[in-house]
């Protein structure tokens, strides 16, 4: 049988910065992918990570670049399924370098 993971909205700014100002998101997922971490041998082997919906709350390339580094201790193959923010900062020119594949 597959195991897929899923997290979604993950609302990631770039280190040192808060969501609204008020809210740090990095702290909650980096601690999520510590439990998954800790948990794996008591669920078995999972396949891959799918996240879907805001990876990136500003979409600014640092939140992206923070985001890739808060996942890859899961060291799975990752699939986006991207929401309303990514497709907003690649029309205003942003995104492409993390995501090269949306100009296609």
């Amino acid at each position: 049988m597959t195991a897929i993971l899923q997290i979604t909205d993950t609302h990631i700014v770039a280190e040192g910065k808060l969501v609204s100002g008020q809210l740090e998101t990095a702290a909650p997922l980096t601690r999520l992918v510590d439990q998954i971490a800790s948990i794996r041998h008591q669920i078995g082997p999972i396949d891959a990570v799918i996240v879907s919906g805001d990876l990136s709350d500003d979409g600014s390339e640092a939140s992206y670049a923070r985001f890739k580094r808060l996942l890859a201790p899961l060291d799975l193959p990752t699939y986006v399924i991207p929401g309303i923010t990514i497709f907003v900062n690649l029309y205003a020119g942003r995104s492409r370098a993390i995501f090269p594949w949306l100009d296609h």
